[in-house]
Parts: structure tokens; C-alpha cells; sequence
């Protein structure tokens, strides 16, 4: 029968490197939600608090470290899930979303932290120590005095991360800004040189006036007469004998060079159309179809 082994003392068991515990204060910089104040303070406090977390969980290795800072931080990030839930109580869709995100962290710190109990228990196994507990203690006094040692240490580099961090923010929000401010100021510059270039037209004068006057009274007469019209555009006047008074000088003239969408109209319809079209004019078609007269080609006058 072998005889026990002898309890180690609880400074005997050998603390984690300095690269694992600064690994340690690292990931919980950056990677737990905000602090409520946002302050050093406020942040050395929730990282020392997270710290003591991990301590608990008494990891006595690299290996078991990282598994105690994954579950702390999945269960600092279920209880931030938590805040918003009560902030976004009245907002149905919102909350709901929230929420699950909440058993999502939930789910992954209890996963975590088994894996890490079930590593544990293999380790205990292994080394049958009758002192475990005490050994245990040890190993959780021992780390917490190693990582508060570690934050304190590094707590000048880890505001001026954030510094930085704040910073970068501070500089791209500005530049946002100021892009937006450009893209407005080229927009009302844009704006403005299109209002000085659209200068108003020159208003008309009482010739152009009453030469606009007859140019939408022959539009008209286009959609009453189109056979008249035709006739006038292609010989310049009705003929002698058709039967029909001609219409007075300004109206023949607005006719003859017009260039309204109801004379255009007239102009394109095919014979068969214009005699469909003629109503009680028809008649004058067989004018157009022998093509008496000498045919007159106005030069058509844009109106406006």
C-alpha cells in the first residue's frame, strides 16, 4: 500500500506564464460589451470583474484559460442581450430578435463551460492528488493574483487602444461629414448654374403674338378640314371652282406654313384616309387626285 501523498502549499502551484494572462487581459479589452459609463474606470472594473470570472472556474493551464475567457465572454454578451430586451420591451419584433440572440450566448457559454468542467475532471483524474481542493484554491488564487497583476500592468496600452480605436471612429464619422457636405454643396453649385443658364425667354412680341394667334386657329381648322388643308399646303390656295370660300389671309397664310401636330396630320394621311376624313368635302379629292395647279411647297414656320 503506498503511502499518501503529501498536500502541496497553496503558493506551490505554479502560476500561468505572463503570455497567457496577458492573452487573457487582451481578449477581454476587446471583446466584451461596453460598460454602461464607458469610462477606464468603468472598463477596468467590468474586465476585472470578468477577470474574477475566469479565476472561479479555477483553470489550471493555457488550454483551460481559454475555455474559461470564451464562457465568461459568451455569458457578458447573453446578460448585455438582456439589457436591450428590457430596453426594447414595447418593440415586439425587436425584442423577440434580441432574445434570441440571448439563448444563442446562453447556449454557447453553457457549452463552453462544460467542455472546460469535463476537461477539468480528466486533469483531476489524472493527478489524484488527495489535496485537490486545497490545490484547486490554490490554483484560483494564484490566477486572479496573476491577471489583476497583468491588468494593472497593461492598463496604459489598453486606454490607448482605445484611444485609437476612438479616434479612427471620430476621424471616418468626420470624413462622412464632410463628404456629404461636398456632395450637398456640388448639388445647390449644380442647382444654380442650371438656374442662371435657363435664363426666360424674351416675351413675344405683338406680331409673333398674333402670328401665334392664326398658327393655333389653323391647327384647328386642320382637325375640321383636313381635305382644305391639303389642298392648300400642296397648291397654296382652294381651287377656283371647288365651291368653297377660302379662308381670309392671316388663316391661309398660318395654313400654308404652319407646322402644327393637326397639319402634319393632314399632310401624312394616305388617300384613302383624307377621302374618310373629308366629310362633306369630299368633292374636293378629285383636285388632289388629278393634281390641277402648280403645287406650292411652304417653307413650315415652328411656332413660338
Amino acid at each position: 500500500m503506498q503511502p499518501a501523498t503529501e498536500p502541496q502549499p497553496a503558493d506551490a502551484y505554479p502560476p500561468l506564464t505572463r503570455a497567457v494572462t496577458h492573452k487573457v487581459v487582451f481578449f477581454f479589452a476587446g471583446h466584451l460589451p461596453p460598460p454602461p459609463g464607458d469610462t477606464a474606470d468603468d472598463r477596468a472594473r467590468r474586465d476585472n470583474e470578468a477577470l474574477a470570472e475566469v479565476a472561479a472556474l479555477e483553470p489550471a493551464n493555457a488550454a483551460e484559460v481559454t475555455q474559461a475567457m470564451r464562457c465568461v465572454a459568451a455569458g457578458a454578451w447573453a446578460d448585455d442581450q438582456l439589457r436591450l430586451a428590457i430596453l426594447y420591451a414595447d418593440d415586439y419584433v425587436r425584442s423577440q430578435q434580441i432574445m434570441k440572440q440571448y439563448a444563442l450566448m446562453m447556449r454557447s457559454a453553457d457549452g463552453t463551460r462544460s467542455m472546460l468542467l469535463r476537461v477539468q475532471t480528466a486533469r483531476k483524474r489524472r493527478e489524484k492528488d488527495p489535496a485537490g481542493r486545497e490545490q484547486d484554491a490554490a490554483v484560483g488564487r494564484g490566477v486572479l493574483a496573476s491577471l489583476t497583476e497583468a491588468r494593472e500592468e497593461l492598463a496604459r496600452p489598453i486606454e490607448a487602444a482605445a484611444a485609437a480605436v476612438a479616434a479612427a471612429k471620430a476621424a471616418k464619422a468626420a470624413a462622412k461629414v464632410a463628404a456629404e457636405t461636398a456632395e450637398s454643396d456640388a448639388a445647390a453649385a449644380e442647382a444654380a448654374q442650371r438656374a442662371a443658364d435657363a435664363e426666360p425667354p424674351p416675351p413675344l412680341t405683338e406680331e409673333e403674338l398674333e402670328r401665334e394667334k392664326w398658327l393655333i386657329a389653323a391647327d384647328r381648322f386642320s382637325t375640321i378640314y383636313p381635305m382644305r388643308v391639303r389642298l392648300i399646303r400642296r397648291f397654296g390656295n382652294l381651287p377656283d371652282d371647288c365651291g368653297i370660300e377660302p379662308p381670309g389671309p392671316e388663316l391661309l397664310e398660318a395654313i400654308r406654313t404652319g407646322n402644327g401636330f393637326n397639319q402634319r396630320w393632314a399632310d401624312a394621311l394616305t388617300p384613302a384616309e383624307a377621302y374618310v376624313n373629308a366629310g362633306n368635302d369630299r368633292h374636293l379629292c378629285k383636285y388632289e387626285e388629278a393634281g390641277e395647279g402648280e403645287a406650292v411647297v411652304p417653307e413650315p414656320v415652328v411656332p413660338g
